[in-house]
């Protein structure tokens, strides 16, 4: 009976959500099968009060979104919230609602269908399926829990077997590509290391230890978790080089090293009692093998694949090319005893399908131009003129980066949601963009406040016997987020801006100086691209108007605009584009403005423009 009054409960509001949106029909089949899969879940487990609720919120939010935000931003806005909504409310399969949000944004014309496939075939993903090849060959060899009760063997005190134990850990997000990939392994090193100990009370700490260090330790690897690869995947989209694989690691390993040590002495000072700290261990009761010959050639072949990833500068294979090398030397008899369809099994479909298809959602939010009116609608939280100060952006990013993960359960899911839709836009006033989604990404990496936070956690806390509950991870949380929150403003402010230098903003290639005169500045280019080239005002506005209707650039912020300008080959300095920009109130811009559309329609006036501009006609 329940059943039936469902359906037809399902099928009734099913109508209405469609009859709400019957005058456009590519948004209409969206709305409509997204509400229907908000509503009806996976087999019918999915339902509940509060996803319903939000599924309502984020419809009727469709329609009071601004006039002037083109309808492509507002669908983009649209499905991305209730992604949000089957991520955090429902318990529909994350890769199923991200997938379905995907298929959505095509569907309505949000994106094309080439944009979906396109991310299916980008170097990350090939990355991701070598890396999970790897990962198989590694988990079947035995090898890791073969070298970590080796390594922990010779200490005697619980807090020198706690940081080795750090370390040792940390160390494996250089090889396992998914942090809950890292749990599954690590787990039975958990087991025999708990076994071993000679009081039942140190088995809480150490159940804490090793979903912490897994987390925050991900950090410091380009591969240690999906968030990083979105990460790099937006810094490309953006027009900025990639870090490498090395790069990466100089940047945040640091950070991410610094936070595992905080959280372990926490752990040791919170949960190990003053008499615990002293007492000696005797870990030579764990029974344990010595290597065989093919573990010997598994650890030697993935000390030269490290090496080989962090010296890609020098040999010039990227890390996909040196990945896929590996993994199919791997899958050889002389590394592994298992067969290699057995070992293809391993590969995580669902992690990279979910992976694919939030970089679609993040595209989509950049596309439309979504992101630039989220960005503003967060920073107007913001004082005036605060915008424009690194230290307050990253305070105002970092704690909304640490406290996501309140919301959004999923790491990847994360950084797909908050990259375009906060980090780039408010790059674009100024900042580093490198560094703010640094920040971005890396604070998201913080997600052990609950059960549910994270897939490390709930493996480890679902062990039996459990070894924490609910309540110590809270008390482990309340002072561990505001050190890693003090931490992670310290690098921004301090670190990483000496590490990324100046030369992380594109430098123009030649200098433009601002006059002044009565009626009309004129904007003299000192090295011209074409002889006698000289370009006043009014036609430097001319080509920003152009390149922003082109490039669908409104509200990117002037940086972003000059960057392209640059690009395009008119080296003009940043100067003369902010102060065009800000006195035209260009902010304001949408893709419905007069000015755009003036500016699209008069090609010969653009022409003349970026001729006396210097700009290459080709552009």
């Amino acid at each position: 009976m329940e059943a039936t009054l469902r359906s037809n409960w399902s099928h009734s509001a099913g109508k209405k959500a469609k009859a709400l949106v019957a005058p456009q029909t590519p948004v209409s089949a969206t709305l409509t099968s997204l509400w229907h899969t908000a509503i009806a879940g996976f087999h019918g487990e999915a339902i509940n009060g509060r996803a319903i609720a939000a599924t309502l919120v984020a419809i009727l939010l469709f329609y009071a979104l601004p006039a002037g935000l083109a309808i492509e931003a507002r669908m983009a806005i649209l499905v991305t919230l209730l992604c949000i909504t089957g991520w955090t409310l429902t318990k529909l399969p994350d890769s199923l609602v991200a997938v379905t949000g995907a298929l959505s944004l095509v569907v309505s014309g949000v994106l094309k269908e080439e944009h979906l496939y396109a991310s299916l075939g980008s170097q990350l993903v090939w990355l991701l399926i070598a890396a999970f090849v790897i990962a198989s060959v590694l988990k079947a060899s035995g090898l890791m829990e073969t070298i970590a009760v080796q390594l922990m063997r010779p200490f005697r005190s619980v807090p020198r077997l706690f940081y080795g134990l750090t370390l040792f850990i940390a160390a494996t997000a250089f090889i396992i590509p998914s942090t809950s990939g890292r749990a599954a392994l690590l787990l039975p090193v958990f087991l025999a290391l708990a076994s071993a100990l000679p009081d039942p009370r140190l088995r809480k700490p150490l159940g804490l230890l090793f979903p912490s260090v897994i987390l925050l330790s991900a950090g410091g690897s380009l591969i240690g978790a999906g968030a990083h690869l979105i990460a790099i995947d937006a810094m490309v989209r953006a027009g900025h080089a990639p870090l490498s694989f090395g790069g990466w690691i100089a940047l945040a390993l640091p950070f991410a090293l610094l936070s595992s040590l905080a959280a372990t002495a926490l752990i040791l000072g919170l949960f190990v009692p003053q008499e615990l700290r002293q007492i000696r261990l005797d870990m030579q009761s764990i029974q344990t093998r010595p290597l065989d010959a093919r573990q010997r050639r598994l650890a030697a072949g993935l000390m030269v694949v490290i090496a080989l990833w962090v010296l890609e500068p020098l040999h010039g294979f990227g890390v996909a090319i040196v990945a896929l090398a590996a993994a199919m030397v791997f899958i050889t008899p002389v590394f592994t005893a298992k067969k290699p369809k057995d070992i293809f099994k391993g590969i995580e479909m669902e992690l990279i399908l979910f992976l694919t298809a939030t970089v679609v959602l993040a595209e989509a939010l950049n596309v439309s131009g979504a992101d630039k009116w989220l960005a503003g609608a967060a920073l107007g939280v913001l004082p005036a003129g605060m915008t424009g100060s690194l230290p307050v952006v990253t305070v105002f990013v970092a704690g909304i980066a640490i406290a996501s993960h309140l919301f959004i359960t999923s790491r990847s899911a994360r950084a797909a949601v908050l990259i375009p839709a906060l980090a780039l836009p408010v790059a674009a006033f100024g900042h580093d963009m490198r560094l703010i989604v640094l920040v971005t990404v890396l604070g998201t990496g913080f997600c052990q406040t609950m059960m549910a936070s994270a897939k490390p956690v709930s493996i480890f806390g679902q062990t039996e016997p459990a070894p924490f509950v609910q309540a110590d991870l809270m008390r482990l949380a309340a002072p561990l987020m505001p050190l890693i929150a003090a931490l992670l403003i310290a690098f921004a402010l301090v670190v990483w801006p000496r590490q990324l230098g100046p030369a992380s903003l594109p430098a123009p290639v030649a200098t433009i100086s601002v006059a002044s005169p009565p009626v009309e500045r004129l904007i003299q280019i000192n090295e011209p691209l074409m002889q006698g080239a000289i370009c006043t005002r009014s036609q430097l506005k001319t080509v920003m108007l152009a390149q922003i209707a082109e490039r669908k650039m409104w509200a990117a912020g002037w940086w972003h605009v000059w960057n392209r300008l640059q690009r395009a080959g008119l080296p003009v300095e940043r100067d003369a584009v902010k102060a065009i920009y800000r006195s035209e109130n260009m902010v304001l811009l949408r893709n419905s403005s007069p000015e755009l559309a003036l500016a699209s329609a008069d090609r010969s006036a653009v022409l003349k423009a970026r001729v006396a501009c210097g700009m290459p006609t080709a552009k």
